[in-house]
């Protein structure tokens, strides 16, 4: 099974040593000082995800696609991103996408082809955003971003049941958050008839740091409750993504943020890049 690239796919312990309202208090920050982070003018985030899957139904089990991402941001609005997934054994795909100002370049370095369109910076500031959002979490729609203003979100997690404890990851001291979405939060509707073909379950954990807390690792799960096949019903999913670097105040090299198609490479459409990504994870 392979994950997609470009736009990359999210998720109780109880806690047993404080009071809820102290708890409610401590995520509140947490989520808040990640949120600030995210939003820095400057900063460089770098991490590497891989995970699994189990259909109990069948015994089938089986690797996600690992990846390493790099993502590259400054004040001036501008950012670049890259990602190497390993395909198989011997292959990987290599990916950028950058944004110079003016245009939204991207390539494959595997096939030598890129494209390039011209965004408006309203546009180029919100894929930055999604960015950071997909490498950090795997989803557009995390934890990190929660907004209890927006009634998809508030209809998702479930923030009465979030837990936090301290631990640690690898070594390292942490704080662990765990919020899970309501059950059956995420629905999926079937683009040719619009019924509904696959219900799900959410769970998301984030490790922090006690200190500082930025992310150390982020895990999300998600579990099949109902599917159109039902052999898929139980089939669980789970991604980690394990954060290798988290700066505010990363040293830009000079021409980062500039793309110069190599000799002999190929323009496309990015209709046509995008479909000739799918065709190389499919």
């Amino acid at each position: 099974m392979k994950r997609i690239v470009g736009v990359f796919s999210i998720y109780l312990v109880i806690l047993s040593f404080c009071l809820q309202g102290f708890a409610d208090g401590e995520i509140s920050k947490i989520l808040s000082k990640i949120r600030k982070a995210m939003e820095a003018p400057n900063l460089e985030i770098v991490a590497r995800t891989e995970g699994y899957f189990y259909e109990p139904q069948s015994g089938n089990k089986g690797r996600i696609s690992p990846e390493v991402l790099r993502f590259l941001a400054d004040s001036s609005g501008k950012w670049r991103c890259e990602t190497d997934t390993l395909l198989d054994e011997n292959a990987s795909l290599i990916y950028y996408s950058i944004y110079d100002g003016k245009y939204w370049w991207k390539y494959i370095k595997n096939k030598n082809v890129f494209s390039k369109q011209i965004i408006t910076p309203g546009l180029a500031n919100h894929t930055r955003q999604t960015y950071i959002e997909m490498i950090l979490s795997g989803s557009p729609i995390g934890v990190f971003t929660y907004n209890d203003k927006d009634p998809q979100q508030k209809k998702f997690w479930d923030f009465s049941k979030a837990t936090l404890k301290e631990t640690t990851i690898n070594g390292r001291k942490a704080l662990l958050l765990v919020v899970p979405s309501f059950k059956q939060a995420l629905k999926g509707y079937s683009s040719e008839t619009k019924k509904l073909v696959s219900v799900s379950t959410l769970t998301f954990k984030v490790w922090v740091d006690p200190k500082t807390y930025l992310p150390i690792e982020v895990q999300t799960e998600e579990k099949l409750e109902k599917a159109e096949d039902p052999k898929f019903e139980g089939r669980i999913e789970v991604h980690s993504h394990k954060i290798l670097k988290f700066s505010l105040n990363p040293v830009i090299k000079k021409g980062m943020f500039l793309f110069t198609p190599p000799k002999g490479a190929k323009e496309v459409s990015p209709a046509e890049l995008a479909n000739l990504l799918r065709l190389i994870i499919k």
